[in-house]
């Protein structure tokens, strides 16, 4: 059936009619602010006559039928009852019924943005500043630099499997804005964008910023990128944009700063711990890392990095205070935590530089370098123990029986040097299915179709391996280490699990490869010699000490979270450190 859009449907509803009952068509859909409650959710649609198009927005109670798929983009709408104001300096289509004729049809004919005589010109050709941008402004173009690229970050959601990427760009005027985009539009930008290059932006919408929570800029919008959109970039730019905007704040005013304000902070990094493998809410485990930052107002504060911010500046930091240095770090868009104490957290918008170039660092680094080394600083965050930051509670082996630990409702953690002095070699692996929920590996026995989980597989009687849990059938299996091992400092001896990561950071090799080499290649003579080179060597282990339910019995267990080798240079610092408590 063919149907013919109403002819100059639209100049005619912008000049006011409101009894024509047009026949137009949904060219694109916007969702600006989403919400459980379909009536609080809030849509920018395009409606074309087939020459023209112009924005609209629908009232609440037809939400559900954009939310459902009765309302989509080519859909053939008949408007029964709408308005046309004009807000700020643009007229908008707001609509409060309409009927669905065609429900799916390609766009007809090549309409063109309608532009009304009757209101002041907007030049699009010539970029606007940020600050300038608004839902309804229309057309427009920002020319900015980027100031930080973040990571691409998975999500399982009820409407399947998400990925996000966004980046901060800057422009001339000092405004700043957030860059999003979603699923296959990242295919499109992610490889383009560089950190430091400066790009002209258009064709893309408007949204207001998801959470509050996570509003690290000013502007009360974020740019969303959609299949239509140019990124170009600007190979001539004359140096006008700065390379970075920063408000940084002293340590010391963070102590009277509001609990999940977002700022940005810069100072020393005195100490760095190793990181934990921590598991959260959503049964998913994530690195996390604790360090020390300290500047010239006489504070110093914690910081805790999580994921990729843990593994990749927050390794970087360790190494350089490792070997002996003090690394300036700049962080933008930390999250102000309070916890006896307050604190700083890296979240997903958050940025780090390490030792950067700009007059603050340097400023920061003079100060160090000359005073602020041997100077005095109390701590604003949680005390710390001595030899490293809250996380890092040191104890012996004998100290967790004398004292109790992991006896009550909460894991304890701490940290203990200590020598292997046995390992379980017979049964030092299982097999664990290599199903994949985004980037990131779950341990549970219950999962969903797309999440991994390491549940022991079966073989079938095809040879191809099976998990129960995810009842799904593969050729090849993964590896994963359940060593069990024995470990003795000067106090006392201990036994403890070590899982994957741990029984990586112990032995030195997959637990696929220790596997081949005892069960496929049958080299036992070589497995030998790498256990015998794992035994009576020391490790700082990272330990978490449960109480765990083994048929009716409850015991205690100790699971290595994490074993680095002993970094003689720390280790001499922190008993350095505690033979000055015992001098004062």
């Amino acid at each position: 059936m063919s149907i013919k859009l109403t002819e100059n449907a639209i100049p005619a509803i912008t000049s006011g009619d409101v009894d024509a009952k047009p026949l137009v068509q949904v060219i694109s859909i916007t969702l600006l602010v989403d919400s459980d409650d379909s009536l609080l959710r809030k849509y920018y649609l395009k409606l074309s006559d087939g020459v023209y198009s112009h924005s609209a927005t629908i009232a609440a109670q037809l939400n559900d039928g954009v939310g459902t798929g009765r309302v989509k983009e080519g859909s053939i709408v008949k408007l029964l009852d709408y308005v046309c104001p004009t807000i700020v300096i643009r007229k908008i289509i707001i609509v409060h019924k309409m009927e669905t004729i065609v429900l799916d049809s390609q766009i007809i004919g090549n309409p063109k943005s309608f532009v009304d005589p009757e209101l002041p010109m907007v030049e699009n050709e010539e970029p606007i500043p940020i600050a300038a941008l608004h839902p309804y402004k229309g057309k427009w173009a920002i020319k900015a630099r980027v100031t930080s690229k973040g990571h691409l970050r998975h999500y399982n959601s009820p409407e399947g499997y998400l990925k996000a990427f966004s980046f901060d760009v800057l422009d001339s005027d000092g405004g700043e804005v957030q860059v999003t985009c979603l699923n296959d539009v990242i295919d499109s930008f992610y490889e383009v964008i560089e950190v430091g290059k400066v790009y002209l932006i258009s064709k893309a919408g408007l949204i207001p910023v998801g959470s509050k929570d996570l509003k690290h800029l000013k502007i009360d919008w974020e740019i969303m990128l959609n299949s239509n959109s140019t990124v170009e970039l600007c190979p001539d730019e004359d140096g006008s944009i700065p390379m970075h905007k920063f408000s940084f704040r002293s340590i010391s005013d963070i102590e009277n700063i509001e609990s999940n304000t977002i700022l940005d902070v810069i100072g020393v990094v005195t100490s760095v711990n190793s990181s934990v493998l921590m598991s959260r809410e959503n049964a998913l485990e994530m690195r996390k890392r604790i360090l020390n930052l300290k500047d010239n107002s006489g504070r110093s504060v914690e910081l805790t990095l999580w994921g990729e911010l843990c593994n990749r500046e927050g390794q970087e930091l360790k190494d350089i205070v490792d070997a002996g240095g003090f690394p300036v770090l700049a962080v933008k868009a930390g999250k102000v935590i309070e916890f006896r104490g307050k604190s700083i957290n890296a979240i997903p918008i958050s940025r780090l530089f390490v030792n950067p170039d700009f007059p603050e660092a340097q400023s920061l680094r003079l100060w160090f370098d000359q005073d602020g080394k041997d100077s005095a600083s109390s701590s604003i965050s949680k005390d710390i123990s001595y030899g490293g930051p809250k996380n890092e509670l040191r104890k012996t082996v004998s100290q967790i029986k004398d004292e109790g630990l992991g006896c009550t409702d909460k894991p304890d953690w701490i940290t203990t040097r200590a020598t292997i002095s046995f390992m379980k070699t017979d049964v030092f692996c299982y097999t664990a299915c290599p199903v994949m929920i985004g980037d990131r590996r779950c341990n549970k026995k219950v999962t969903r179709s797309g999440e991994r989980c390491s549940k022991k597989v079966t073989k079938t009687v095809n040879t191809r391996w099976k998990c129960d849990t995810c009842n799904q059938e593969f050729d090849v299996c993964e590896y994963r280490y359940i060593l069990q091992a024995q470990i003795v400092d000067h106090t006392g001896l201990t036994c403890v699990t070590a899982f994957n990561e741990a029984g990586e950071d112990i032995m030195g090799y997959s637990a696929k490869d220790l596997y081949v080499l005892k069960y496929e290649q049958e080299d036992d003579e070589r497995f030998r010699d790498i256990i015998k080179s794992i035994l009576f060597n020391q490790f700082v282990f990272r330990l978490k000490i449960q109480k765990e339910l083994c048929g009716e019995e409850q015991k205690v267990k100790i699971i290595v979270v994490k074993a680095d080798k002993v970094n003689y240079s720390a280790e001499s610092k922190y008993m350095l450190d505690l033979i000055s408590k015992f001098e004062r």
